[in-house]
């Protein structure tokens, strides 16, 4: 009876809590003023219906198989090492499918073994391995924590379910290189680590195979064989693995319901937001919290570790600043626990460290092309693995000490990092306070509560993320103060873009975990009700509506969710030819023109396409081609936006016009003309048929000795 009125008291006050989460938001969404009022009850939806089919089924198919493939690899975990916990084995089923993903695709994409049929049987394999060898299912009722992040996860959908399934392509102008990468792994089933860039736009260290691999396993997995929609089909999901690996961190840092709390507070920073888009730089924080949640958790296990340590080297590959920082903390972190640990086994998780360093090590002769024959690459990340397992193989719990020598060096970066926020000169401080003024005042709070706890097993480990903001203060002086700037034009960018990816962020993310503390101390010590309704009424309402970018200021959630409502009603392409699928009718027809000529065996990886564009940002109609079929296109542009020689395009190929002439003199095997270009040029030159003509808008033009032989001539050979 007691357990009944229990279970009974529990439902009721579910079901209150919903209601009132429910009234907070549709007050939220009626109080918006302005354009987002407009947004929401306004303006009618345009092409929805028409792309829903496509983007519906691929969601369907691409959720199913990533589910799944998250479940065999999480109860492989589980079998071998019963005591992982079913929560560790589901998050680390999901990273670990990733890790796979980016692992397999270097050790088989190169010899055309990275492709449907492979993966699935590897799958099945592991299926029929677990049928004979079934692990042993713990499952406990959902911790407040974890309902806290489910609660997150629905915040989360009600939007972004929107977006994608409205979104047949990534919504941003500058992330089509990630989803052509895919496609070309799609269409030719092979991965070239140093040939997997056919948008051409951007220099080489724009690359992130950790990102793209990823998504062609899904999309081989899944049946999908556009890479837009592979990309796009991953972005719910994907948000809900970064909440729930937000919540794992926070609750290595500083307990369960601050877990919580910390997935709550994305949505005080713009990493969801901007992980719809797909690219490496948001969806790599993942990762980044799955790895350093595993290597800092007290309860140290060898499996735990071993998947810590290759999140962080696929993480790196995934984005090289966003690794390259988190390797670094989890450095400094070992550095610490020398005072509280056994130094052996601080030296076999360094081990494990050097080791993510060797699997993320393709990341850097890619980057900079420095070509190396196959197998050199995945002999490199074999060997990481290999240091991986001997590090974490013997690793025993961590020791229940906790010094006072251990606990006042955890408080140090504490004190540094409350030192950086508060200082206003030029750095972190004064563009935390610019840009996310809330969630700054909200962080210091927490670290002072870190700072004047004395008892050392409570929120001290929140010491990590004050590492991490040190990491991003430095790196925001040193290049403020041009100490690392190069001499180089790419270098230059390569430094600046350190900058913009720290302060939009790197920095604002690990403001969230202190922040964390600050609603876990309410909770625990004042009343747990007023701090979840605190944080979210925080979240959630419109207190303020100032006219900002929501990409790059912090705001209400209501906010987001009105302009994700009007992505999803217009799509985001709003002066593209086709406001979802970016292209014209015409410029889809091209591309199927072009996958017939590869259907025929007439191109293949090494095939280059010249193609004559008068413009080539994307805020012009510009033909996508390489987007929708992985063939690498090299872009020579009459008007070029800029020096070609400079900043992101350094090293890319997209080159001026002055260069085609010695382009077409090497008689390359197609040329493709966009719009109609000056007559100087004497387009198309000798020896070359014509195959697709739309009203002299597009020509595709293919070098004669291409062309299919009669039949009767084919007999004679």
């Amino acid at each position: 009876m007691y357990k009944g009125g229990m279970r009974t008291s529990a439902l009721t006050t579910t079901a209150l809590g919903g209601a009132g989460i429910v009234l907070l938001s549709l007050a939220s969404v009626w109080a918006l003023r302005d354009g987002y009022h407009d947004w929401v009850w306004n303006t009618p939806s345009q092409g929805f219906l028409e792309v829903l089919p496509t983007t519906a089924w691929a969601a369907l198919r691409l959720w199913t198989f990533w589910a799944f493939a998250t479940a065999v690899t999480g109860l492989v975990l589980l079998r071998i090492d019963t005591k992982l916990g079913l929560s560790d084995a589901i998050l680390g089923g999901a990273a670990g499918t990733w890790i796979f993903a980016y692992l397999a695709g270097n050790q088989l994409g190169p010899i055309g073994l990275f492709r449907s049929w492979t993966i699935w049987l590897i799958l099945i394999a592991a299926v029929v391995w677990l049928a004979r060898n079934p692990p042993t299912l713990a499952i406990h009722p959902l911790s407040t924590g974890q309902k806290l992040a489910i609660l997150a996860c629905l915040i989360m959908a009600v939007s972004t379910v929107p977006v994608e399934l409205g979104s047949p392509v990534p919504p941003y102008m500058d992330a089509l290189n990630i989803p052509a990468a895919v496609q070309r792994i799609l269409t030719f089933s092979r991965y070239l680590p140093f040939d997997n860039d056919p948008y051409g736009y951007w220099s080489p260290t724009n690359q992130t195979p950790g990102a793209e691999l990823l998504y062609a396993f899904l999309g081989f997995g899944a049946g999908i064989r556009l890479g837009v929609l592979a990309v796009t089909a991953a972005m719910v999901p994907m948000a809900g693995l970064i909440i729930f690996a937000t919540y794992r961190l926070g609750r290595a840092l500083m307990g369960d319901v601050a877990g919580g709390m910390a997935a709550l507070l994305l949505f005080a920073d713009t990493l969801l937001l901007r992980a719809q888009i797909g690219r490496g730089t948001p969806v790599a924080f993942a990762l980044v919290a799955i790895g350093l949640a595993f290597l800092v958790d007290r309860d140290r296990r060898p499996m735990r570790t071993a998947i810590g340590a290759l999140a962080l080297g696929t993480a790196f590959a995934a984005h090289a600043i966003d690794g390259g920082f988190a390797v670094a903390t989890a450095g400094v972190v070992l550095l610490i626990r020398m005072l509280d640990d056994d130094l052996r086994n601080v030296f076999r998780e360094g081990v494990c460290l050097v080791g993510a360093v060797l699997v993320c090590l393709p990341e850097f002769p890619i980057a900079l092309q420095i070509k190396l024959p196959y197998p050199i690459l995945p002999a490199i990340q074999l060997a990481g693995i290999l240091m991986i397992w001997l590090g974490a193989r013997n690793l025993p719990p961590r020791p229940n000490r906790r010094p006072t020598l251990a606990d006042w060096s955890k408080r140090v970066p504490i004190l540094i990092a409350f030192a950086f926020l508060a200082w206003q000169g030029e750095g972190i401080g004064h563009s935390m306070y610019v840009y996310f003024p809330t969630l700054l005042i909200l962080c210091m709070a927490g670290l002072f509560i870190a700072l004047i706890s004395w008892s050392p097993a409570q929120n001290r480990t929140v010491y990590v993320a004050a590492i991490a903001l040190i990491f991003g203060g430095l790196a925001e002086h040193l290049v403020l103060s041009g100490s690392l700037m190069s001499a180089g034009a790419q270098g230059k960018f390569g430094v600046q873009d350190v900058l913009y990816k720290v302060e939009e962020y790197w920095d604002p993310y690990f403001l969230i975990f202190p922040a964390a503390l600050l609603f876990d101390w309410i909770y625990r010590h004042l009343s747990k009700p007023i701090s979840v309704a605190v944080l979210l009424a925080l979240l959630i309402f419109p207190w303020s509506q100032p006219a900002v970018d929501l990409t790059y200021y912090e705001h209400p959630v209501a906010e987001e969710w009105a302009k994700n409502w009007l992505c999803a009603k217009l799509g985001w392409w709003a002066g593209a030819p086709d406001h979802r699928w970016v292209q014209s009718p015409s410029e889809l027809a091209l591309s199927e023109a072009l996958r017939a000529e590869i259907r025929a065996g007439r191109i293949t990886t090494a095939t280059h396409i010249v193609h004559v564009t008068p413009h080539a940002t994307i805020w012009h109609d510009v033909l996508l081609h390489s987007v929708y079929t992985g063939i690498d296109d090299d872009i020579y542009v009459i008007h070029p936006d800029g020096d070609l020689s400079k900043g992101g395009y350094a090293g890319s190929r997209m080159r001026p016009i002055a260069m085609l002439p010695a382009a077409v003199a090497s008689n390359p095997p197609y040329i493709v003309v966009f719009q109609q270009p000056p007559t100087s040029l004497s387009l198309p030159p000798r020896g070359y048929d014509e195959i697709f003509n739309d009203d002299e808008t597009i020509r595709l033009y293919r070098r004669g000795d291409l062309a299919p032989k009669p039949q009767a001539e084919r007999a004679s050979q």
